[in-house]
């Protein structure tokens, strides 16, 4: 009788989900969901277009038939910018799900995020949390300390230097010591080692993103190097948070819903704040309409009327920057000028886009068959700082 019980509890018990059947399951939960998805997409679309326009003092209809047709697109870009900024937040704590011998557990498996009520667990993801912050304010400190005194070296053993010591120091701090470190497999420890490469390119991009956002303000040296520690310690907070979340994935029986769900409320998130929602609109725009040239030259038979202060000559405009395309024309402004106004540029006299000429550095540098052209007085509208090019087809 307690053998028979045995089967049936067996044939009974509940098997865990496949993928096959978790994708059946979360696309018909899509499914059933469409409208409300539908237009929580529009509103977020619409909302990041209206920073934009904000933001850059752009003139642009968001009744616009053509307007309204991109805004899904515009949305799947946003949301593939985001997915990317997010896979590159997360590509360092890959090593904390790489076995640590061949056959050795995982460092995610002591923490039990899957589960967290355990205080069981608690001191070791203390412990993680500690470690990981501690390295990358190291490895932050030891790189800028190297750069400021191998800045004017041109040596490549420097140069090297500089990037290997933080990499290093990164991997064996925010793993277990050096103690520990080593007794690794090698296969674990190219792995660390591949972590803090990501860590320090992350890194350099959140430095050149705060000393752009402090040169603005003319805060760079009072406030430098005290808001750059708080950014990274948010950062390492961002990443301990993002593991939770993987974690807890896991465990989802429908991951798709919730995936989508907290997705979305991270795209609603970003909207909220304009600066960083009208960069994301600004990009896709600016990159479909101009080619993806941060600085172009528009090419024409003949002048526009009225665009002296965006023409050079009669074949070709003067450096400028193409915020989008719409309604068959160009919405443009100097590249290097007045930054407040925008040109309409029809775009059906335009037969061509170009990017723009650097100016070279010296005589020697031009080619025979194209000598140097003398400045001409600038057209009205345009400022002294303007400068004339030649465009080489």
């Amino acid at each position: 009788m307690v053998m028979e019980n045995n089967v049936e509890r067996t044939e009974t018990a509940p098997s865990s989900p496949t993928w096959d059947s978790q994708l059946t399951e979360g696309l018909a939960w899509l499914n059933d969901r469409a409208w409300p998805l539908a237009a929580g997409t529009l509103f977020t679309s619409a909302l990041y277009l209206h920073n934009y326009i904000i933001e850059e003092k752009v003139p642009l209809s968001l009744t616009s038939p053509t307007i309204i047709t991109a805004l899904p697109i515009l949305f799947a870009v946003q949301v593939f910018i985001i997915a990317l900024l997010v896979a590159l937040l997360l590509l360092p704590t890959a090593i904390l799900f790489t076995p640590t011998h061949l056959d050795g557990p995982k460092l995610i498996e002591e923490l039990g995020l899957e589960n967290l009520k355990d205080k069981n667990r608690q001191p070791a993801r203390r412990r993680l949390l500690g470690r990981w912050l501690l390295a990358l304010s190291l490895m932050a400190v030891t790189w800028l300390t190297l750069a400021e005194l191998f800045k004017d070296s041109d040596s490549t053993i420097a140069a090297l230097f500089t990037l290997l010591l933080p990499i290093t120091l990164f991997a064996v701090v925010a793993i277990k010591g050096l103690w520990r470190f080593w007794r690794f497999s090698p296969d674990f420890i190219l792995m660390a080692l591949g972590a803090g490469l990501a860590q320090i390119l992350l890194l350099m991009i959140l430095g050149t993103a705060v000393m752009s956002f402090l040169a603005s303000t003319e805060q760079q040296d009072t406030w430098g190097y005290p808001l750059g520690l708080l950014v990274i310690l948010v950062f390492g907070l961002l990443q301990f948070i993002s593991l939770v979340l993987i974690a807890t994935i896991q465990n989802q029986r429908n991951p798709i819903a919730w995936i989508t769900l907290r997705g979305f409320a991270l795209v609603v998130l970003i909207g909220l704040f304009p600066p960083a929602s009208a960069k994301l609109a600004g990009y896709t725009l600016q990159t479909s309409a101009s080619g993806a040239r941060h600085c172009a030259v528009l090419l024409w038979q003949a002048p526009p009327p009225g665009l002296k202060a965006i023409t050079l000559d009669d074949r070709r405009s003067r450096d400028v920057k193409i915020l989008l395309e719409t309604e068959g024309r160009y919405v443009v402004r100097q590249h290097t000028g007045d930054p407040g106004t925008n040109y309409f540029v029809p775009s059906d006299l335009v037969n061509g886009i170009a990017a723009c000429v650097p100016e070279p550095e010296s005589p020697a540098q031009l080619s025979p068959s194209h000598p140097p052209e003398t400045k001409s007085p600038a057209p009205n509208g345009a400022g002294d700082h303007e400068r004339t090019g030649s465009v080489r087809g």
